[in-house]
Order: structure tokens, then C-alpha cells, then sequence
């Protein structure tokens, strides 16, 4: 897991994903929140993180923190 937004800037600088899914930008002059949670019930380690985008795509913020609630679907709720 993610500890820092330093972590978060190497993981991303240096990892390639490839994913099935596509992103829909929101309408011209809206931004449009990501969030999720999860957890790692054998570690007891569980955060929540999410990023705001606008319609062309720019990243405007992320957040990201450890959380203390140890089921992932009150963590996925928790997260918005």
C-alpha cells in the first residue's frame, strides 16, 4: 500500500497498468470526483483515496489515507 504522495508519484512515474475500463469526463466547466476504498484484511491495512479531474482530463487533486475500519465495503461507503 501507499504511504505517501512521494510513493504515489514513483508508483506512477514507474508503473504501466493496463485496464479494460474507460474513464467519461465530465461536461465542459464540471469536475468530476474518482474515489474507492479497500483494505487488506491479512495485513489489517485499509485505506481510501480518490482524485478530482476535469472535463479534459487534468489531474486537480488527489488524497489518499489510511483508514481504521476494517470491513471494505464500510471503507467503500466511508470513501465518499
Amino acid at each position: 500500500m501507499l504511504q505517501s504522495p512521494d510513493e504515489l508519484l514513483m508508483w506512477t512515474a514507474t508503473t504501466k497498468i493496463q485496464c479494460n475500463s474507460t474513464w467519461i469526463p465530465p461536461p465542459v466547466r464540471m469536475l468530476k470526483w474518482n474515489m474507492d476504498g479497500s483494505s487488506n484484511d491479512k495485513l489489517e491495512q485499509f485505506s481510501i483515496g480518490g482524485f478530482l479531474r476535469d472535463h479534459e482530463g487534468n489531474l486537480l487533486f488527489v488524497f489518499f489515507c489510511s483508514s481504521c475500519i476494517k470491513e471494505s465495503n464500510v471503507t467503500e461507503v466511508l470513501t465518499i
